[in-house]
């Protein structure tokens, strides 16, 4: 018997591409997808593109919603999803899948027998014409709560979990967190995470991720933006972390493992003290072995950002 998936995919102003993408998700193979989307308040004729396909295919579901930015549209869709599926897949408007990325994914997920598994993949990352510019593979990457939590650094277009970790995120809210957001895909991530999950990251590329001027992610935006945006650590951003994992905690702590909630309470406490922030700054549990990343963290941390 074929796996069911059910694919969330939030939508704004993606007339271009969308269809593309929509298409290359029908042609997943030794899969049964479910496609369900939302769109977010698209001013252009996305909806009517989405209707199209709805028409033609029973498996596709569209929403017309009011804007809430792409975490909390991807949110209402993660709340709403029932739990009468095998695996359940983030998808961007814009992007293209390789045929076999969900297979591929749920061949990797069966290998495990966590309950709370997740798969994320590396990405190829393309222009708007869908050349590739480069491939993030994060080949020496160590995935662990805490370098998660002061920068998260796989993608939720990649990810495929299942109806367990789905149930637990549905228990919280993200769009209820107060002074700092969180994304879909990083709440999805650190809930896997802190509750003893298994994060299950394949270096091989089964997507296009279209890289273009209305791309609203970090790879869309031009390098010069995507420093600024790591800068940002250092101000608007200033104390993001402290407030996501506050958030978590209290929502979570029920379902975290020993480690992590010990690892949240070193977060929350770190700046208590002078001794606490050393202490932290030096803790290898922040490194996730980029070394651009953790230069970054020691000195987010030194001055108290996170």
């Amino acid at each position: 018997m074929r796996p069911s998936v059910y694919i969330m995919m939030s939508t704004y102003n993606g007339e271009h591409y969308v269809s593309e993408q929509i298409e290359s998700i029908l042609n997943q193979s030794h899969v049964d997808v479910t496609i369900a989307i939302r769109d977010d308040g698209s001013s252009d004729n996305t909806m009517d593109i989405l209707n199209s396909y709805a028409k033609k295919h029973s498996n596709i579901s569209v929403i017309c919603g009011d804007n809430l930015g792409f975490a909390g549209s991807f949110w209402s869709l993660l709340l709403s999803a029932p739990l009468t599926y095998d695996y359940y897949a983030f998808s961007d408007q814009d992007d293209v899948w390789e045929a076999n990325k969900l297979a591929a994914a749920i061949h990797v997920l069966r290998q495990s027998d966590n309950k709370l598994k997740l798969y994320a993949s590396a990405l190829q990352v393309t222009d708007e014409n869908l050349n590739v510019q480069y491939k993030n593979e994060f080949p020496k990457l160590k995935i662990k709560l805490g370098s998660a939590i002061t920068r998260p650094r796989l993608s939720g277009c990649t990810m495929v979990f299942g109806s367990e970790l789905l149930r637990l995120c549905q228990s919280y809210d993200i769009t209820k967190i107060n002074g700092a957001g969180i994304s879909h895909d990083v709440a999805v991530y650190l809930t896997a995470l802190s509750c003893g999950g298994k994060v299950l990251f394949s270096r091989k590329s089964y997507i296009k991720l279209r890289r273009h001027a209305s791309t609203v992610t970090g790879h869309g935006k031009s390098i010069f933006k995507r420093i600024a945006s790591v800068l940002d650590i250092f101000t608007k951003r200033k104390l993001e972390a402290s407030i996501q994992t506050e958030f978590l905690y209290n929502n979570l702590k029920e379902h975290m493992t020993p480690d992590s909630i010990l690892m949240c309470e070193d977060i929350l406490h770190y700046r208590d003290s002078v001794k606490n922030t050393v202490a932290f700054a030096k803790d290898k549990r922040n490194k996730c072995n980029i070394m651009s990343v953790d230069i970054v963290n020691l000195f987010a941390i030194l001055f108290r950002c996170y």
